[in-house]
């Protein structure tokens, strides 16, 4: 489809057109079929720092904030303002964010552990 600028405003691809006839197909290019969030018990999560804070946020129900930020990872850059480093951890809604693996540009792999009510009352960072 061609706009009034005579740019492509949408393209009906192949995978389009097959999807109509025999239903959705997943495949690598599916956002939506990589898995980002890891439990690994009821209290603790691995996290790849490219997650969704929105699918963050309904996995662990949470409330981080959405507005400015897509991911876990970005959010996490702006709270600590600076690049995240492996060891880097950060307190905020009863959740310790603890960065596993990083590099020189941004987080890979985090650690969500939700604090007990007790130690969350002598967190850090606490938001």
């Amino acid at each position: 489809m061609i706009d009034e600028y005579g740019s492509i405003a949408g393209l009906v691809t192949m995978e389009d057109v097959l999807e109509q006839i025999v239903g959705d197909i997943e495949d690598e290019y599916d956002d939506d079929a990589q898995m980002t969030i890891f439990p690994e018990t009821d209290t603790s999560w691995r996290v790849m720092a490219i997650t969704d804070i929105r699918q963050l946020n309904q996995t662990l129900q949470v409330a981080i904030p959405e507005d400015d930020y897509d991911t876990i990872g970005g959010w996490l850059a702006a709270e600590l303002d600076h690049i995240p480093q492996r060891g880097d951890s950060h307190d905020f809604q009863g959740l310790r964010f603890q960065v596993l693996r990083a590099d020189a540009r941004r987080a890979l792999w985090l650690h969500v552990k939700r604090l007990s009510a007790m130690s969350s009352s002598h967190s850090k960072t606490e938001s």
